[in-house]
């Protein structure tokens, strides 16, 4: 039914108004992800790392037809925005010991990314917001 493009291979099973060549709802029309990583020398030892990535998130479709189910009102999920997040670590390692300092969602995006309609109640969805955070670990 599905493919790697996000359009339907095949007409639905339960027939309807949904097509062969329709597009699937929730699939981006792209995605990609770019990640960079930096070794840092530090005394002592001890090795460094930066590392960050982004994620892109292509716009896509929430729904198959851009009307509420029985209405003529517009339905506020049918396109869904494309939006980016980046998230970055610093760190150092020594032996079996990793610190680091870690942000995800970097610039705080908080674009509304879905609006579903859960028993005729619209919920909005945005990303995660920002985190920042620190980790010890200590491998044995």
């Amino acid at each position: 039914m599905t493919s790697a493009t996000g359009i339907l291979a095949a007409p639905a099973p339960t027939g309807g108004a949904v097509q062969k060549g329709d597009l699937i709802g929730g699939v981006p029309d792209y995605n990609a992800t770019l990640n960079l990583e930096q070794s840092i020398g530090l005394p002592d030892l001890w090795d460094g790392f930066a590392r960050a990535d982004v994620d892109f998130v292509g716009s896509s479709h929430g729904s198959v037809s851009q009307y509420q189910i029985g209405s003529t009102s517009l339905d506020p999920d049918y396109r869904r925005p494309s939006y980016h997040i980046v998230n970055a670590t610093l760190g150092a390692e020594n032996g079996a010991w990793q610190f680091t300092l870690f942000a995800a969602n970097l610039f705080n995006e908080q674009k509304i990314i879905q609006q579903v309609n859960v028993q005729y109640a619209y919920e909005a969805y945005r990303p995660t917001p920002r985190t920042v955070g620190v980790s010890v670990r200590y491998g044995f």
